[in-house]
């Protein structure tokens, strides 16, 4: 995601170099170069040392390498610099949630919901945390409310289905599925949506020029479509 313009603060152009280095970076870990990659996040926290994208960078870099304790020092400095980082706030939950350390997950998610009632992207957060820890009930009203507030994001409409299917709340947990694929499922990937729904929409199917999940470009509406049977 973008870098927030607080986050790298200095001088316009040393801004913009970091943010082209960020980029970098950010190439270099989807690759697993993981030694350049810390080289790059090293000057820019070199440069930018309370850049929470960075530090929060630096804590996926360490989660990968299955560092566990440095992951988690660095999720937790980019947090303190900016504790509405969304990427810290889900690499700590996450940790925490590896670490069954489920009261300090709860206690942080729930003071983000505290001071941004209305983001969507920190009630999803917190609601993986209470269906981690089995807290469906409160996992369900996040959802819903994630749902309010951003009605075009598809993942909380998956993950609330699988909520109430948990919750043996099945025809629910079906009518949520069919709600997902209402909303857009020529834009989501198979893997999130229920092997019913696969079978019977043909929408599915099609390589929508606009939907970004084929990779696909370059021609009309109704031109191509996978095979069900490959």
């Amino acid at each position: 995601s973008r870098v927030p313009p607080c986050a790298l603060r200095r001088g316009h152009a040393d801004a913009q170099r970091g943010q082209h280095r960020l980029v970098l970076a950010r190439a270099l870990v989807a690759q697993r170069e993981f030694a350049r990659a810390d080289a790059e996040i090293g000057r820019l926290l070199a440069a930018f040392p309370r850049a929470a994208a960075v530090r929060s960078l630096q804590g996926t870099v360490r989660l990968l390498q299955n560092d566990a304790a440095g992951a988690r020092s660095a999720y937790q400095a980019a947090y303190d610099a900016e504790p509405s980082s969304i990427a810290a706030l889900t690499g700590l939950s996450l940790l925490d949630m590896r670490e069954k350390q489920w009261n300090s997950a709860r206690q942080r998610v729930e003071s983000r919901m505290k001071a941004e009632p209305t983001r969507a992207a920190v009630l999803l957060v917190a609601a993986k945390v209470y269906a981690g820890s089995q807290d469906l009930l409160s996992a369900e009203r996040v959802l819903r409310q994630a749902i309010e507030r951003s009605p075009t994001v598809i993942e909380p409409y998956a993950l609330l289905g699988e909520v109430l299917r948990a919750q043996g709340k099945l025809q629910a947990a079906r009518d949520e599925f069919y709600a997902l694929v209402a909303k857009d499922a020529t834009n989501v990937r198979w893997k999130d949506l229920p092997t019913e729904v696969i079978k019977r929409e043909q929408q599915c199917w099609n390589f929508h020029p606009k939907a970004k999940w084929h990779g696909y470009s370059g021609y009309a509406e109704g031109y191509a479509m996978v095979d069900p049977n490959k």
